[in-house]
C-alpha cells in the first residue's frame, strides 16, 4: 500500500518528496549502512573477538581440502588430532561454501570470510526492507527496521565481539526465510525470485549453526501461528502453503549430508552432554533494558566484549507508533502487533528468568547462554517496527511526520552506537598473519587445546579403557599428547581421498590407541576391530593376536547410512532444485513471447474490481 501523503498545505511537496524514497536511494542507504557497520573488518588488519580469528582459520582449512579433495570434508586434519569431526557437527555447509570462495578466487580464506559477513548483512538487511515493502512501509521507512537489526547490541557482538561466524550466517538468513516465503504465499504469483531465496535462505539457516536453527524455527513457528491467527479470515490456498513447504523442504534437503549425520551422531560426542544453560551477569535487567552499550568483557578473554542490550528505544518507537495509529490498523493489523510484543515478552522473560529451561526439552535446553535469545527479541522488535511504521503512515496529521521522523532518529543512533561498538572491539591477535602459520596448527587464540582442553566433537560412547592396557608397535607407534603411545596419523600432509594406512608385523594381541578423536560411525577402520577410545577420545584399535602377522590399517570416512543417505539426498535435492529453476527460466522466457494480435475491437476484457480486504496477506500481493 502506497503511503498516505500529508495533507497539511504548509509541508506542501517537501514533506511528500521527503518521505519518498526512489530505487537508487534505497540501494545507497542500504549500502552506506552496511559499508560503515563492517568498515573495522574489511579496513583493518584486526581479528576482533576470539572466535574470529578461530572461524577464519576453519574456512582455511576447509578451502584447501575442497581444493585437494574436490568435496568438502567431515574431518579437520591439525594438531588437534587427525579426522577430527568438527565440521560433521558444526556448520559444515556454511564452512564449504566459504571454503569454496575462498578455493576459486585463488587460495584467499580473508577476502572470502569478510565477503560472507557483508553477504549476510546483507541478507539480513535485505530480508527485513523486502519483508516492510511486502507488509506495505514505503519510502525510507522501510529501512528502520533493518537498520535497528543489523545494528542491533547483539548482532554487533556476534560480528566482532563474540566472532561469532556461523550464527552471524544463521541468523541474518531468517529475515530472508520470512520475506521470500510472505512473497510466495501472499504474491499475485509466485516469482523465480522469491523461490530461489526461499531455498537458499533456508539452506544457509539449516546448515550454519545447530543452536540457531533450533531456537530460530521455534520463532518461525511462533511467528507463523501468530501472522496464522491475525488473518486467519484470508490464509493463502493450499497449494501457496505446499509450494512454500516444498521449498523449504528442498533447502533442508541440500543440507542432509550434513544435517542427517549431525543429528544421528550428536549424542555420541561430548559436547551432546553438556551441561544445561545456566545464569549469567550479562541476562540482568539493568544490562539487557539498558540503553547504552557499556564495555563489557568475557571473563575468560580480553578481546571478547559483549554487549546483549535490548533495542529499548525501538521497543518504546513501536509501542508508541502502534498505539498512536491503532484506529488507522485493522483488526489483523492489531492482532498481529498484539502477538508480536506476546512473542518479545517470552524471549525476554526466558533471559531474565533461567527456571524455564529446566523443564524445556533437552534439545532446546542446551543454548550455552540465555542471552543468545536477544536475536529474537530483536527481530520481534523489527516485525513491531513494521506494523508501527504502516500505521503511521496512514496517519492524516503533522503526527505522523513526527513519528516517522522520531523512528528515523532512532535507526540514526542505533547505527551510530553500532559503529563505535564495532570500532572499540579490541583485536585478539596482533595481525592476521599470525592465524596462518600453518594450517594443520590451530591459532593462539584456540581455546579447546588438548592436554588442557577438551575436544568438544571428540567420541564419547566407545568403552574407554585406562591407559595401562594399551600397547605400542615399536617404530610404529609414536608419544602422543596423553603420553600413551600412538599409531599417530601424520597431520602435516594434504588430505588423501583414499584415507591412511599403517603397514607393520602384528606385536600380538592388544589395543593400541591413535590419534583419531572420532568413533566408528564416522571414521571407517579396515584391518583392525575398534577396541573403544581413551579417556581424551581417541579411537583405539585391536591388532591381529598372532605376532608377526602382516597388519594393515586404514582410515576413511565411514560408510554408514547417515552419511551414506545424506550425501545421495543432498545430490537429490541439488539435482531437483537446478532442474527447477532451469524450468521456471523456460517457462518465464516462453510467456515473453510475443503473441499473435488480436483483430480490431477484440480487445480484452476489464479486469474485475478488486474487493479484497486490507490484510498483512493481501498487502503482500499488492491488494488494497
Amino acid at each position: 500500500m502506497t503511503a498516505t501523503p500529508i495533507h497539511d498545505h504548509r509541508l506542501g511537496v517537501r514533506a511528500r518528496t521527503l518521505l519518498g524514497a526512489g530505487p537508487r536511494l534505497h540501494w545507497a542507504i542500504a549500502a552506506v549502512v552496511i559499508l560503515a557497520l563492517l568498515s573495522p573488518m574489511a579496513l583493518t588488519d584486526r581479528t576482533f573477538g576470539t572466535d574470529w580469528s578461530n572461524q577464519l582459520w576453519l574456512v582455511w582449512n576447509q578451502g584447501i581440502t575442497i581444493h585437494d579433495l574436490g568435496h568438502p570434508s567431515y574431518f579437520l586434519q591439525s594438531t588437534l588430532g587427525a579426522f577430527y569431526p568438527l565440521f560433521a557437527f558444526y556448520g559444515a555447509p556454511a564452512f564449504a561454501t566459504a571454503g569454496l570462495l575462498s578455493s576459486v578466487i585463488g587460495g584467499h580464506p580473508v577476502v572470502a570470510f569478510v565477503a560472507s559477513y557483508f553477504a549476510a548483512a546483507a541478507l539480513g538487511y535485505g530480508g527485513l526492507l523486502w519483508l516492510a515493502r511486502q507488509l506495505g512501509v514505503r519510502g525510507w521507512r522501510g529501512h528502520v527496521p533493518a537498520v535497528l537489526f543489523i545494528t542491533s547490541a547483539y548482532y554487533v557482538t556476534n560480528i566482532y565481539g563474540r566472532g561469532a561466524w556461523t550464527e552471524t550466517m544463521a541468523t541474518s538468513a531468517i529475515p530472508l526465510v520470512l520475506a521470500a516465503a510472505l512473497s510466495l504465499l501472499g504474491g499475485r504469483r509466485p516469482t523465480v525470485r522469491a523461490a530461489v531465496a526461499l531455498v537458499a535462505g533456508v539452506a544457509l539457516f539449516a546448515g550454519s549453526h545447530n543452536l540457531t536453527l533450533t531456537w530460530g524455527a521455534v520463532f518461525i513457528v511462533l511467528l507463523v501461528g501468530v501472522a496464522g491467527i491475525a488473518g486467519w479470515a484470508h490464509r493463502p490456498p493450499v497449494r501457496r502453503l505446499a509450494l512454500v513447504a516444498g521449498l523449504a523442504l528442498l533447502g533442508v534437503g541440500i543440507d542432509l549430508w550434513y544435517l542427517l549425520p549431525d543429528l544421528v551422531f550428536a549424542s555420541k560426542v561430548r559436547i551432546g552432554g553438556a551441561t544445561p544453560t545456566g545464569a549469567h551477569d550479562l541476562d540482568s535487567f539493568s544490562n539487557v533494558f539498558g540503553l547504552l552499550r557499556p564495555e563489557r568483557v568475557r571473563a575468560h578473554s580480553r578481546a571478547d566484549v559483549i554487549n546483549v542490550q535490548t533495542p529499548v528505544l525501538g521497543l518504546a518507537w513501536a509501542i508508541a507508533a502502534c498505539a498512536l495509529s491503532w484506529r488507522a490498523l485493522t483488526g489483523p493489523w492489531r492482532r498481529l502487533a498484539v502477538g508480536l510484543l506476546a512473542i518479545w515478552a517470552l524471549f525476554t522473560w526466558l533471559i531474565l528468568v533461567h527456571a524455564p529451561f529446566s523443564v524445556l526439552p533437552g534439545f532446546l535446553r542446551h543454548i550455552q547462554f540465555a542471552f543468545r535469545l536477544q536475536t529474537y527479541v530483536t527481530l520481534a522488535i523489527s516485525l513491531l517496527a513494521i506494523v508501527g511504521l504502516r500505521g503511521v503512515q496512514r496517519l492524516r496529521s503533522r503526527r505522523g511526520l513526527v513519528l516517522s521522523l522520531a523512528a528515523a532518529a532512532i535507526a540514526a543512533l542505533s547505527l551510530g552506537q553500532g559503529l563505535t561498538q564495532a570500532w572499540r572491539q579490541p583485536s585478539s591477535l596482533p595481525s592476521r598473519h599470525a592465524i596462518f602459520v600453518a594450517s594443520y596448527k590451530t591459532p593462539p587464540t584456540w581455546y579447546a587445546t588438548p592436554p588442557n582442553g577438551v575436544l568438544d566433537y571428540a567420541d564419547a560412547s566407545l568403552p574407554m579403557l585406562p591407559k595401562d592396557r594399551l600397547g605400542s608397535v615399536p617404530g610404529v607407534t609414536l608419544t602422543g599428547l596423553e603420553g600413551i603411545q600412538e599409531l599417530s596419523i601424520p597431520v602435516t600432509q594434504r588430505p588423501q581421498i583414499s584415507g591412511y594406512a599403517f603397514r607393520f608385523p602384528s606385536p600380538g594381541p592388544g589395543p593400541i590407541a591413535t590419534n583419531v578423536p572420532a568413533g566408528d560411525y564416522i571414521v571407517g577402520v579396515h584391518g583392525a576391530r575398534v577396541a573403544g577410545r581413551t579417556d581424551a577420545g581417541l579411537l583405539v584399535v585391536g591388532t591381529p593376536p598372532r605376532p608377526g602377522t602382516p597388519t594393515r590399517i586404514t582410515f576413511q570416512t565411514a560408510r554408514t547410512w547417515p552419511i551414506v543417505v545424506g550425501k545421495y539426498a543432498s545430490l537429490l535435492a541439488g539435482l531437483i532444485a537446478v532442474l527447477a529453476l532451469l524450468a521456471a527460466v523456460v517457462f518465464r522466457a516462453r510467456r515473453r513471447l510475443p503473441i499473435e494480435r488480436t483483430a480490431p475491437g477484440e480487445g480484452r476484457a476489464p479486469a474485475p474490481p478488486d474487493t479484497r480486504e486490507d490484510t498483512p496477506s493481501g498487502v503482500a500481493s499488492g491488494r488494497r
